[in-house]
């Protein structure tokens, strides 16, 4: 009777029903504007796994990284150790781990500096905005290497330092698989004897996304990526970021595609510009984990769906652009109800730049 007892009293002190963790959700500035974007059908011409099966979240967790080549490449580079009170600002003290070497070249400035427990990347080891210029201080500039070309570049220098690519999300549809942005830089100034603007492409720089939990990292600033810039003529010049660790904690609900469908309706979503249209078109669903920006640390990673949408109808017929929504099931609630409509002017500036890749 006793041994009864004993077992009705430990099962009345288990729930019946586990609370449901809380994640953070995505700082809606960072997204955009809620309901700028206005539109009447909503037709699919993709599909997502992640509307078939729940979606792995991560919180921030402790994960240092290898950076045991980076004095090896900063001894070849003759560079030489950084007092400690000139870079703890920036990378932390050397008890918490934080280092640099350093040296001045007529170029610009060479650094490898960061800290593996944080893991902050700062490597420079040619200065980036650096080309010559003719009698009449129009740049002269060596062809850029292609995307395909840039990323080569970087990963060549990955493993120079000792950088694991799997720190990298490689199901993406850029170079070898991986997430990249890509940004070209150029000076512009008119053309000598006339009023031509003319641009001069003098750098690339390439973000690299991270991947946490087995999802691309949706960056920030130089968070959850690596920017990797390749200067005039295909040298490199330097990386930058911050690949935060993480840990995994589960699989969670995320919206399907009827209730992104709705979601979409009820203007449950965010845009970084403003357009009306009769039909936008969904040619593409990604799902990420958020990144806060470098200087956050973050709590954890929420998810967050980017719809890459066809536009057709209005001013912008024919043009492709990026939808935000929250994914997490337990967020459509969460940032409460619209609150009306937002007006917008056109601005043609915001338009995808023919100079990127």
């Amino acid at each position: 009777m006793k041994i009864y007892i004993f077992l009705l009293l430990c099962l009345c002190m288990v729930p019946l029903h586990a609370e449901e963790i809380r994640f953070s959700k995505v700082p809606e500035r960072l997204m955009g504007h809620r309901g700028i974007a206005t539109f009447g059908d909503i037709t699919w011409s993709a599909d997502s796994k992640w509307f078939h099966q729940k979606a792995p979240v991560c919180v921030h967790g402790e994960r240092p990284m290898d950076f045991s080549k980076f004095k090896e490449v900063a001894e070849a580079y003759h560079m030489k150790p950084i007092p400690e009170s000139e870079f703890q600002k920036f990378y932390g003290t050397i008890k918490q781990g934080g280092f640099c070497y350093g040296d001045r070249i007529s170029k610009g400035r060479q650094i490898i500096g960061g800290n593996p427990n944080i893991r902050m990347i700062d490597v420079e080891v040619a200065k980036y905005d650096s080309y010559e210029r003719d009698e009449h201080q129009r740049p002269i500039v060596k062809p850029l290497p292609s995307k395909e070309e840039g990323m080569k570049i970087a990963r060549e220098w990955m493993a120079k330092l000792g950088i694991d690519e799997n720190e990298f999300y490689r199901h993406g549809d850029g170079p070898d698989g991986f997430d990249v942005l890509c940004r070209v830089d150029y000076s512009s100034m008119y053309a000598y004897g006339t009023k031509v603007e003319k641009k001069y492409k003098y750098g690339m720089t390439l973000n690299i996304a991270q991947q946490i939990g087995g999802l691309p990292a949706v960056w920030h600033g130089f968070g959850g990526s690596l920017a990797c810039s390749i200067g005039d003529g295909g040298e490199f010049c330097k990386f930058a970021g911050t690949l935060r660790g993480w840990k995994k904690i589960g699989d969670y609900e995320v919206l399907n595609r009827e209730e992104v469908t709705t979601a979409l309706k009820e203007h449950f979503v965010w845009s970084q510009w403003g357009f009306e249209c009769d039909r936008i078109e969904i040619t593409k669903v990604d799902l990420g984990a958020y990144h806060a920006r470098s200087d956050e640390i973050p709590k954890d990673f929420p998810l967050m769906y980017t719809l890459t949408c066809k536009i057709h109808g209005g001013e912008r017929d024919g043009i492709e652009t990026e939808l935000f929504i929250p994914a997490l099931r337990q967020h459509r609630q969460a940032y409460g109800p619209f609150k009306g409509s937002h007006q917008f002017e056109p601005d043609e500036k915001q338009l995808a730049d023919p100079d990127s890749f």
